[in-house]
């Protein structure tokens, strides 16, 4: 009986969990919709999956919201600035492979790189924005500085938020109703997975001293 008690429990916390996520992706998609606000929405479902990954969780849309409206101008700031060095590049590379005499190909080889070196740094911005205090340089030094110390992590987290675009682009027919539920909340969680154990441990001041306890 107890057995039983318990297997029905673990069923019902994943039903919950999944519908947490369905939620949360749908708060991000229609909080990015602005495109602006597209920082401080990802920096809203970092909060939620943090307290998800460590099973804090409450409300979805309070702490969504509550992270929101706290993040909105130091992640939009960040979010800015990621866009003002991804997009051009992106463009250059777009038009590249359209007409392939437009650029040198070092110069395609270079923007590549740092679109990709951009990518890996990142992937702890939104989750440091969402968790630390700190100022707009701070959270950045924090975002470089755990990138690199924990970079297998970074590697990992990348290739998470990456597939779902993969698949997308790839036009797999049988993913799109997957990746309009849960393209980005569900990549999120497994990062925040990732993230977690090493932003305890900064709180245990177990880590880097300049990082924030």
């Amino acid at each position: 009986m107890k057995r039983e008690m318990r297997e029905d429990s673990r069923v019902v916390r994943m039903i919950e969990r999944i519908a947490d996520l369905f939620f949360l992706n749908i708060l991000v998609v229609l909080f990015s919709l602005p495109i602006v606000t597209g920082g401080a929405a990802l920096v809203a479902m970092h909060c939620v999956l943090l307290k998800m990954a460590r099973g804090e969780e409450g409300y979805v849309f309070h702490d969504f919201w509550f992270s929101f409206r706290e993040n909105f101008k130091q992640a939009t700031c960040l979010w800015l600035m990621i866009l003002a060095i991804i997009l051009p590049g992106l463009g250059e590379l777009l038009i590249y492979y359209y007409e392939q005499n437009v650029f040198p190909l070092p110069l395609i080889a270079v923007i590549a790189v740092v679109i990709g070196l951009t990518f890996l740094f990142i992937q702890f911005i939104f989750p440091v924005q969402s968790h630390f205090a700190n100022s707009l340089i701070g959270t950045l030094r924090t975002a470089l500085i755990l990138s690199v110390a924990h970079f297998p992590v970074t590697l990992t987290m990348a290739l998470l938020n990456i597939i779902p675009v993969l698949l997308f682009f790839w036009g797999a027919l049988l993913a799109l109703p997957l990746l309009a539920l849960f393209g980005i909340s569900f990549p999120g969680f497994l990062c925040a997975k990732f993230y977690a154990p090493i932003f305890q441990k900064i709180e245990e001041g177990a880590s880097h001293p300049d990082l924030p306890e």
